[in-house]
C-alpha cells in the first residue's frame, strides 16, 4: 500500500511539471499572437496558373470560410506582389486573376488569403511557364504556315490551299489581309485545320497585295496567341475555270446512249451536238470527260465549237489541256484563245486577229497577255470530215502570272 502512494505521488509531481512547462511555453506563444487564438482564413482549391505572353491568370475556388475578404499573390521571392478583394457569396466562389508584367520562364506563386480582422492564411504556391520575347522568336523561326497553291475564281473568289500542319506545331489560325474589288480593305481570321485545308475568299480584288500571319499557342488553353510577322500572299498561280474537269458535269441526268451531253458552264454550237443533239460530255471508262467525236455511227463535225467566255484580270495566262487522254484525230483541232466574246469561225482561225492557237496533238497550250481587264473566248474547234476520229479531255488548266 505504501509503495502504491509513493507512486501516485510521483505520478501526481510528473504531472504539476507538464502543465506548468506547457502553461509557460504557451504563455510565451501568447506573447507573440497578442494573447488571442491563431486564425487562419479559409484557402484556394484546385489553383492553377494558365500561361500567357509576359503574364498568366491564376485561378482557384473557395467554398468555406464565408469571412475571407480578400487575397494577396507573391511572386519573385516576394518581392512583388499583387492584392485583390473576394467578394464571398456564400457558396463556391472563384478567383481569376491577372498578373501582368511577368518576366518569361517558370515562376512561383505563393497566395494567401485574409479575413476582416486581416488574419491571412496558410501559403498557397502554384507554379507555371510565362512566354514572352524567346518564344517570340522561336515562332518567327518557325515561320508562316506555306500555301501550297493560290487560285481565283472567275466570279472573284480566291481559293488557297494549305501546306498540311502536325498538330505539334500548336499552330491555331492564319490571319489573311486583302482587298475587296471595292478597295476595302479587309482581313478575316480562319481557324487551322491539320490536312487538306482550303481556304475560299469572296470578293477579292487580285491586283492588290495580300498578306497572312500564322497565329500559335504556347498550349492549349493558354492565355495569350502569339503570332508570325506578315508575309505576302503568294501571287496567284491559276484562274478556276467553271467547270474544268476531274470531274466534269453535265447539263443532263439522263444521258444520250448512256454515255453523252452537254457540257454544264460551255458553249457549244449545234455543228458539234452530234449524239442525239448533245455533244461536249462523255461517261465511259476513263471517267467524265470533255470529248468531241464522230464516226462510229455519229455524224461529222464540221465548224464545231466548245468553249466559255469569261472577263479575265490583266496578267499573263497558259491556257493548257496536257496530257490529253485520248487523241485519235486524224483532221486539224484547234486549241484556240480569242480576245472576243466567241471563238471565229474554224477556217479563220489561223488569220483573225487578237486569236491566239494551238494545233490538238499529243498535247496543247495557248500563252497570251492581257494588258487590262478583257473579255475572252477559249475552247476547242473541231473540223471531223474523215470518219471515226475525236479526242478526250479529263481537266483544263488555265494558269496565271499577274503582270
Amino acid at each position: 500500500m505504501k509503495k502504491f502512494k509513493l507512486i501516485l505521488i510521483v505520478a501526481s509531481l510528473i504531472m504539476m511539471f507538464v502543465g506548468v512547462n506547457s502553461c509557460t511555453k504557451m504563455d510565451e506563444y501568447k506573447k507573440y499572437v497578442a494573447g488571442g487564438e491563431i486564425v487562419y482564413p479559409g484557402i484556394f482549391d484546385s489553383l492553377k496558373v494558365i500561361s500567357g505572353k509576359n503574364r498568366a491568370m491564376i485561378t482557384g475556388f473557395i467554398k468555406s470560410d464565408p469571412k475571407v475578404r480578400k487575397y494577396k499573390i507573391f511572386w519573385n521571392g516576394g518581392s512583388d506582389s499583387l492584392e485583390a478583394d473576394l467578394h464571398r457569396t456564400g457558396g463556391v466562389d472563384t478567383m481569376k486573376q491577372i498578373v501582368n508584367n511577368l518576366p518569361e520562364g517558370e515562376l512561383t506563386f505563393e497566395i494567401r488569403t485574409y479575413d476582416s480582422s486581416d488574419n491571412k492564411s496558410v501559403p498557397m504556391t502554384v507554379s507555371g511557364s510565362i512566354y514572352g520575347d524567346g518564344f517570340q522568336k522561336s515562332i518567327d523561326l518557325f515561320g508562316n504556315r506555306t500555301i501550297s497553291s493560290t487560285m481565283f475564281g472567275l466570279d472573284s473568289t480566291l481559293q488557297l490551299q494549305w501546306q498540311d500542319i502536325d498538330s505539334y506545331s500548336n499552330i491555331t489560325g492564319m490571319h489573311i489581309y486583302y482587298h475587296s474589288l471595292e478597295n476595302e480593305l479587309k482581313d478575316t481570321i480562319i481557324s487551322a485545320e491539320l490536312l487538306a485545308q482550303a481556304t475560299v475568299l469572296n470578293d477579292v480584288d487580285i491586283s492588290k497585295p495580300m498578306s497572312y500571319n500564322t497565329l500559335f499557342i504556347p498550349e492549349e488553353g493558354d492565355l495569350d496567341t502569339l503570332s508570325t510577322n506578315a508575309i505576302a500572299v503568294p501571287a496567284v498561280s491559276e484562274i478556276l475555270v467553271p467547270n474544268s474537269g476531274d470531274p466534269f458535269s453535265s447539263t443532263t441526268d439522263e444521258l444520250y446512249d448512256n454515255r453523252w451531253s452537254d457540257l454544264s458552264s460551255w458553249r457549244i454550237n449545234a455543228e458539234a451536238k452530234n449524239h442525239g443533239g448533245y455533244g461536249g460530255f462523255s461517261l465511259d471508262g476513263d471517267g467524265t470527260m470533255l470529248d468531241l467525236e464522230s464516226g462510229w455511227g455519229a455524224p461529222a463535225i464540221l465548224n464545231g465549237k466548245l468553249y466559255q467566255v469569261h472577263t479575265l484580270p490583266a496578267g499573263n495566262y497558259t491556257l493548257d489541256v496536257s496530257p490529253l487522254v485520248w487523241n485519235g484525230i486524224q483532221d486539224t483541232v484547234y486549241l484556240t484563245v480569242a480576245m472576243q466574246d466567241s471563238l471565229p469561225d474554224f477556217n479563220k482561225v489561223q488569220t483573225a486577229a487578237n486569236v491566239k492557237f494551238s494545233l490538238l496533238k499529243e498535247n496543247a497550250s495557248v500563252k497570251f497577255e492581257l494588258s487590262k481587264p478583257t473579255k475572252v473566248a477559249f475552247g476547242f474547234q473541231a473540223n471531223y470530215i474523215k470518219d471515226g476520229q475525236g479526242f478526250k479531255v479529263k481537266k483544263v488548266h488555265l494558269y496565271y502570272n499577274p503582270l
